[in-house]
Parts: C-alpha cells; sequence; structure tokens
C-alpha cells in the first residue's frame, strides 16, 4: 500500500483486531522516512498478515506492541528486516508457533541490542530462521526450547550476530537449565552444533 514511500513520516492508524491473510504484508516497505509504527492490536494472526511489513524502514527506532497470542504461518516473516535504528525488539507473548512465524524478524538490525525473550518449549519448522541474522550489536538472547527437532527451526537465526560486542564482554545465549544441564556441559560442540550457535557466542543457562 505504501512500499516505496520513502517520504513517508506518519502511519496511519490500523484498529483492526481481525486480519485476513497477506492484509499487511510488506505495507511500508522501504519507507525511510517512517519513524513511528502504528498500533496493532490484533492477538490473532492470519498467514503473512506482518510479513515485510516494516523491512527496509531506516529510520524506524521504536518498533510497536505485538500482544498477539495466536500465530499463524509467516504472520511475522521479515517484519522489521533491515530497520537499522532499531534497538529494542517487542515482546512475542505467544507460548505455541507456527511455521516461520519469526523468521527473519529482525534479520540486518545492526543496531538491535535487546532481543524479545523465547520462552516457548517446543519449536515449529523455520520458526527463528534468521531471526537475529546480523544484528551485530545484540548481546543477549534468551531461547527456552528444549525441543530443537523441528526442520530448520533455528538455521542461521545467530549467523552474523554480536560481531560488535567486544571484549571482555562476549555475546551470550542464555539456554533452559535442562539443556545447559545435560547437552551443553556433557558436549558442547554438539550443543553449539545443534542450536546453531556461533563459535564466539557463549552459552549460559537461564
Amino acid at each position: 500500500m505504501f512500499s516505496g514511500c520513502t517520504l513517508l513520516a506518519t502511519a496511519p492508524e490500523l484498529p483492526a483486531e481481525s486480519l485476513a491473510s497477506h492484509c499487511y504484508e510488506y505495507m511500508f516497505n522501504n519507507c525511510h522516512a517512517l519513524t513511528k509504527a502504528p498500533a496493532l492490536p490484533a492477538k490473532t494472526l492470519a498467514s503473512s498478515c506482518y510479513s515485510g511489513m516494516f523491512s527496509d524502514c531506516k529510520a524506524l527506532a521504536t518498533a510497536p506492541k505485538l500482544p498477539a497470542e495466536t500465530l499463524a504461518e509467516h504472520c511475522y516473516d521479515g517484519m522489521f528486516s533491515y530497520c537499522t535504528a532499531l534497538t529494542t525488539a517487542p515482546e512475542l507473548p505467544a507460548q505455541s508457533l507456527a511455521s516461520s512465524c519469526y523468521q527473519n524478524m529482525f534479520y540486518g538490525c545492526t543496531s538491535l541490542t535487546t532481543a524479545p525473550e523465547l520462552f516457548v518449549s517446543e519449536l515449529v519448522n523455520y520458526c527463528y530462521a534468521g531471526m537475529f541474522y546480523g544484528c551485530s550489536q545484540l548481546s543477549s538472547v534468551t531461547m527456552g526450547a528444549f525441543d530443537v527437532r523441528a526442520y530448520m527451526c533455528l538455521e542461521n537465526w545467530l549467523d552474523e550476530a554480536g560481531t560488535k560486542v567486544h571484549e571482555p564482554h562476549k555475546p551470550t545465549l542464555h539456554l533452559h537449565p535442562m539443556v545447559y544441564e545435560y547437552e551443553y556441559k556433557n558436549s558442547p560442540e554438539v550443543c553449539y552444533e545443534n542450536y546453531h550457535i556461533p563459535e564466539y557466542w557463549d552459552v549460559q543457562p537461564l
């Protein structure tokens, strides 16, 4: 709808609480002057409803609250990708996931320092794939899942993330205590591989 409107600084209100598939997909893509996102009150999402919605909004520094507790396939896919001014991610309260729901959500957000806490215990296909890729200033991620067998669920999720966090600090992934105790402590190399953790990241328990 407004994709490529590079001078658009203010978004219209979007009060809908019931959404349809693809309804806001890429709505503000490449709106480089947009500084504030509209409120998004919907609590039940539809497939791809917010996919790419704010992608490449380079001036967007604050994300809207995302209260949805029922997700759908690709609902947040790439929603804030390349929002290079975004510093803090919104909370993600949903306790069950959908395929590709958070895929590439913060891809290339080079100013992001704070990630949402991810406490869902069981992952699904592609759910976190590429989620924090290239978030070079990201210092910490909390991820409580202990079942990561879903296909590509963590593929590239932390690649190129935390690269600008310098000694004596290290980017740190906080894992479920059971995972830390029985997987990481028994075989760190296997844990790093299974959870797709870059070698320069530290691992600690929740």
